[in-house]
């Protein structure tokens, strides 16, 4: 199952009007301390989910390309959003009203079994990410980003932003260019400003293991 599929079932079987967004890259979805009216599903294209602080700092907290809700938390505890959501290339969201979720969550146990499933999900994977960066190298980090970044190394090739990853790690531009370089010379990855392709999936999996 997916937000996607359960999001054509609701659809199907509800009254209630539900906004369809056509949204140009570059566009943003969700303000951060923006008042949360709405909840969001991604149903086509990619977007990126950031915190800005006082300084105009961003942290990136990632990039999600398929099967993402987004402003379910603020719009259940009626707090102003975290993160700003912004669009990596042309998307069509779902834009759901505060009443319609929740009557969604309680005519659908399947749906909000899934929504608690991803919490869940979110919930340990940002607890993991929190352990890893106070144990592994910056190397680690790296090598975790390509990973993730290329669907689990499914993707060999794929749309790549220095700008984005730096602030997904919290390193600066010196240190992760030394470490691309270093894992280009060794034949695991290729890339240029745009794109990044996977040479060696293999030696990367390796690589991880090797910090385990």
């Amino acid at each position: 199952m997916s937000y996607f599929k359960l999001f054509q079932r609701f659809q199907e079987q509800t009254t209630e009007k539900i906004e369809i967004l056509d949204y140009k890259k570059g566009e943003i979805v969700i303000q951060q301390d923006g008042k949360p009216e709405y909840v969001y599903i991604l149903l086509v294209g990619g977007i990126k989910v950031y915190h800005s602080n006082s300084k105009g700092q961003n942290f990136l907290f990632g990039i999600f390309e398929k099967d993402e809700i987004f402003g379910e938390l603020e719009v259940q505890v009626q707090t102003p959003f975290f993160n700003s959501v912004c669009c990596i290339r042309d998307s069509k969201v779902a834009r759901i009203t505060h009443t319609t979720y929740k009557n969604w969550l309680k005519s659908d146990p399947e749906f909000a079994l899934y929504v608690n499933k991803k919490l869940c999900t979110k919930i340990a994977n940002s607890s993991w990410r929190m352990v890893e960066y106070n144990f592994f190298p910056l190397e680690y980090h790296v090598l975790k980003y390509l990973v993730d970044a290329s669907d689990n190394l499914e993707a060999l090739e794929f749309l790549f932003n220095k700008q984005d990853m730096t602030h997904y790690l919290g390193s600066n531009p010196r240190s992760i260019n030394r470490i691309l370089k270093q894992f280009s010379d060794e034949g695991m990855i290729e890339g240029n400003k745009n794109r990044m392709i996977i040479l060696d999936k293999e030696m990367i999996r390796k690589r991880i293991l090797s910090y385990l």
